[in-house]
């Protein structure tokens, strides 16, 4: 239970955080990257910026995930991540 309340708690923080960060400034111009860079670029956004700033948030949650990963086995394991999983995925 402790761990499913653990879980929980960062779910519902990412949740939250997300939702703030794509209703700012920032979080418009990432989602302006969907329908193309030179879109957006011609309403002013700095495109690299922007990329930069969503593959680092993309990289905090993923690094928060494994995390809670490795808290939940105990251990750090790298054998169910080959590179077999890796093509498979």
């Amino acid at each position: 239970t402790r761990f499913y309340l653990l879980t929980l708690a960062v779910v519902v923080i990412a949740i939250v955080l997300t939702r703030n960060l794509l209703d700012s400034r920032v979080g418009r111009a990432i989602r302006s990257l969907k329908g193309g860079a030179l879109a957006a670029e011609s309403f002013g956004v700095d495109t690299g910026r922007a990329r930069i700033l969503a593959f680092v948030y993309a990289g905090v949650l993923a690094a928060i995930s494994g995390w809670l990963y490795a808290h939940f086995q105990r251990a750090i394991n790298p054998s169910p991540f080959n590179i077999n999983v890796s093509i498979d995925y």
